[in-house]
């Protein structure tokens, strides 16, 4: 019921609206295992009851999940204060929505191109291979390799005995394209796709590694389809790094010296003879791989470090994790230097990676959004928030990048793969 003194009340104007139930509304298309853009529509609540008549406001009792277009945009308790939708004022019970000011960053927040469905399970990791396939990977095994122009499933396997796919990475491959996946199950396969898209496994790259979180990095020289080094956590903690040579041979084990870093949780190379490594206890450390040492360390935050990218130009990196802050550094003469930082709206990042030119970086966050930042320094140092995007209905693990043009991907735990393009649309701020 419309409150008087927030507007006029529109009597019988305000009937139920249809449903905007995303089971309800699956076209032919998005049960086949794909949607395309999903249409405009009012901003409703789960019981069908619009929520927005021109500038008034509608009381919502009790907990609300409101939807914007098809996508669960808040689960809402009006009663607390900390799930409140910015803008809105709590009373007992209830709250008024403030549609011009909570809601007006919903409706600047572009759709996803494509969605991709197919998932029976939380997606865990994703890889662009090539210029025409994605690679996705869930949390029971699952692998399963999409033609991005057909909107298709062009091959799926089960594998890592059901465990967890961590990460997926494109290599070169015997006489096509190749993936690279690692599962929970201490293992990195090697897969190789035809033509056709059908995946075939060629064989384990290493065995014994960390059944933890932490995802795998590769090196790759310039010029070289498949990789120079591969870095994986080791041991029953994640507490030593595996480097191996593309031959699979392991070439150094970097341990930790005090166990108070606890496990390692993020890595990335810096070139050839340097990694990157985040830790539980929040700090970054230098691993000079020929020493099989660290050189240097940096205390990013009291929360642990979950996230690591390397600028594919300038050689800077950022980092993020369980703490609301995304960190900008540079490495010089084994030392760490913050260039920028920016502070999300709340805390946990899954994953973040750069686009091919470096000048955009998407970030996966435990919140259900996906954030995109321009890497060019803005106010107070800050990296520049460019898009908030809305659509995922639970936590984001991962996201990828195209190689070529503005075209990403992102999923998680609502099974559910993301393409997005960052120059279509209106972008909101974060």
């Amino acid at each position: 019921m419309l409150d008087s003194r927030l507007g006029p009340t529109h009597g019988s104007e305000v009937a139920s609206a249809r449903n905007v139930n995303v089971k309800q509304r699956v076209s032919e298309r998005e049960r086949q295992g794909t949607s395309e853009r999903p249409p405009a529509a009012d901003i409703k609540c789960a019981s069908g009851s619009s929520l927005l008549r021109g500038s008034s406001f509608i009381r919502a009792p009790q907990r609300t999940s409101i939807f914007f277009g098809n996508a669960k945009c808040y689960d809402f308790l009006p009663e607390s204060p900390s799930q409140a939708l910015p803008g809105c004022r709590l009373g007992t019970g209830r709250c008024e929505l403030r549609i011009k000011e909570a809601m007006s960053s919903l409706r600047s927040s572009p759709a996803p191109t494509k969605v991709f469905r197919g998932h029976a399970y939380d997606v865990m990791s994703l890889a662009f291979i090539g210029d025409a396939h994605l690679a996705s990977g869930d949390v029971k095994g699952n692998l399963r390799l999409w033609n991005i122009s057909e909107l298709e499933t062009t091959s799926q396997k089960l594998t890592h005995g059901g465990e967890s796919i961590l990460g997926l990475r494109s290599c070169g491959g015997i006489t096509s394209g190749g993936i690279l996946s690692h599962g929970r199950d201490g293992r990195i396969l090697e897969w190789e796709y035809g033509k056709s898209g059908e995946l075939t496994e060629l064989g384990e790259v290493c065995t014994g590694l960390a059944e933890g979180f932490c995802k795998f990095d590769v090196y790759s020289t310039e010029g070289k389809t498949r990789f120079s080094y591969l870095a994986a956590a080791e041991s029953e903690r994640s507490t030593s790094i595996g480097i191996y040579a593309g031959s699979g041979d392991q070439v150094a084990s970097l341990t930790q010296r005090e166990k108070s870093w606890g496990m390692c949780t993020a890595l990335q190379f810096h070139d050839e003879y340097n990694l990157v490594s985040g830790h539980e206890d929040g700090r970054l450390r230098l691993w000079d791989l020929r020493a099989g040492s660290a050189v240097a360390e940096e205390s990013i935050s009291d929360e642990p470090i979950f996230a690591l990218a390397r600028h594919p130009v300038d050689g800077t990196f950022v980092c993020g994790g369980a703490s609301s802050d995304v960190v900008s550094f540079k490495i010089a003469s084994n030392e760490f230097s913050r260039l920028q930082a920016a502070i999300l709206r709340n805390p946990g990042v899954s994953q973040m990676c750069f686009r091919s030119d470096g000048r955009i970086l998407v970030v996966a966050c435990w919140d259900g959004g996906v954030r995109v930042f321009g890497t060019k320094s803005g106010k107070d140092g800050q990296l520049r928030a460019l898009a908030s995007l809305r659509y995922h209905e639970a936590m984001v693990h991962c996201c990828a990048a195209h190689g070529v043009g503005g075209l990403f991907a992102s999923s998680g735990d609502d099974r559910r793969i993301a393409l997005w393009d960052v120059y279509a649309g209106k972008m909101s701020n974060v």
